[in-house]
């Protein structure tokens, strides 16, 4: 990969979404006191949504809650 091409994945969301489709897994949030569910197809496409991709992905290894929700990978999706 090119330096140009690094410099511009680090910046570009929409680049990194296109460029990690085939790794990508879908995660699901559940909000333990109300029940709600929120599913995105990957976690770069939560953090389009306002959800830190890196903090999601920590949060899923470990088992914590992140922003009211527990967090999975998502099987079904």
């Amino acid at each position: 990969m090119s330096q140009k091409l690094k410099e511009r994945y680090k910046k570009d969301i929409n680049l990194k979404l296109k460029l990690s489709k085939k790794k990508s897994k879908p995660v699901v949030g559940i909000n333990p006191n109300t029940k709600e569910t929120i599913r995105f197809s990957s976690a770069l496409e939560a953090r389009k949504n306002g959800f830190n991709n890196t903090n999601l992905s920590i949060a899923i290894r470990d088992k914590k809650l992140f922003k009211g929700y527990y967090w999975s990978f998502d099987e079904n999706l």
